[in-house]
């Protein structure tokens, strides 16, 4: 009799949840979302032959994924539904071109490692979940040129987040909502939430935290609000499409998309001289600065003194924040 490890570990879980009185974790959490036969499969362990395990892309349709995403949104959040929104489209279109070994790699990926993005991290703020689910999709695909389109693809997609007033709505296509089921939720009251309560607003910059707060300011409507996890599904599906849009370009190798915000050069002529210590000719420090994000999301242009002055501000404690940031 043949066990692969995926059900071998869960055995062994099981049983040992059951000596010590209680499960440690079930089988059902190591499962991807299509069973797998051979758990060897997937993209690999270890960390030194992803570039060789690469999952192989073919084209697929943006609409797709952003129906996934959005409707993955309501299952675990923006990170899964991004990630699944990749995964599951090009599983399937693996099956209909008959190559079944390549789509069955795919479906060995456990989808659900990615939930763990949502909320900028556990709900901490930092990255937007949705980017974070992308990223971890597009670093498994293999396309043409290895690291260097992987990376061109990534940076693409998270300039497009800083830079776009999104949710786009029917700016991507006609219909787009339409196709993708949105806005479904509603208030408390049973009425539905409208598109126009749902608004847009540009993030300027890749944090979750920041990206919020300026929707908020945009919309009127809190962290709290059924307009506010509206708003998320649909930023999870329009982070779908855009990755569908670009990863296809790099496919056919024709990927032309900004990755980096025009006025960070100024920023970079400085803060990212070549060298590796501070001189009297760069007393800024060459490497101080390791970043293609939209540097003025945090840093005020010089003069600093333009900086908004926060209680305590500059290192002391900032426990102040809340009182009016709640």
């Amino acid at each position: 009799m043949s066990i692969n490890r995926r059900k071998a570990m869960g055995q062994i879980l099981g049983i040992a949840g059951t000596m010590t009185g209680a499960a440690l974790i079930g089988p059902k959490a190591l499962a991807a979302d299509h069973p797998c036969n051979c758990c060897d499969n997937g993209v690999g362990t270890g960390g030194t032959d992803l570039e060789e395990r690469r999952l192989p892309y073919v084209r697929l349709d943006p609409l797709v994924a952003a129906k996934e995403g959005y409707e993955g949104y309501w299952r675990k959040h923006c990170s899964y539904g991004c990630f699944q929104s990749i995964l599951k489209p090009l599983a399937d279109e693996l099956r209909r071109q008959g190559r079944d070994e390549d789509a069955e790699r795919v479906e060995c990926v456990p989808t659900n490692v990615a939930a763990v993005g949502q909320g900028g991290m556990l709900g901490y703020g930092s990255l937007c979940g949705a980017l974070t689910g992308i990223a971890m999709a597009v670093n498994i695909l293999e396309l043409p040129g290895g690291n260097a389109t992987n990376a061109a693809v990534l940076h693409a997609i998270f300039r497009y987040y800083e830079k776009t007033s999104i949710p786009v709505g029917d700016v991507n296509e006609s219909g787009y909502l339409k196709f993708i089921g949105a806005p479904s939720n509603q208030w408390d009251d049973g009425s539905a939430v409208t598109q126009e309560q749902v608004g847009a607003s540009v993030a300027g910059s890749v944090l979750c935290h920041a990206s919020v707060t300026n929707w908020s300011i945009s919309s009127g409507y809190g962290i709290g609000s059924k307009a506010f996890t509206e708003r998320c599904a649909q930023v999870t599906s329009d982070i779908s499409y855009i990755a569908v849009k670009f990863l296809n370009d790099a496919l056919d190798g024709k990927l032309d998309a900004p990755i980096v915000a025009p006025a960070n050069e100024g920023c970079i002529s400085c803060h990212g001289q070549p060298g590796d210590a501070q001189t009297p000719d760069n007393p800024v420090g060459a490497s101080n600065v390791m970043s293609g994000m939209e540097c003025a999301s945090c840093h005020a242009p010089h003069p600093l003194d333009t900086t908004p002055v926060h209680p305590d501000f500059g290192g002391g404690d900032l426990s102040d924040c809340l009182t009016c940031h709640k």
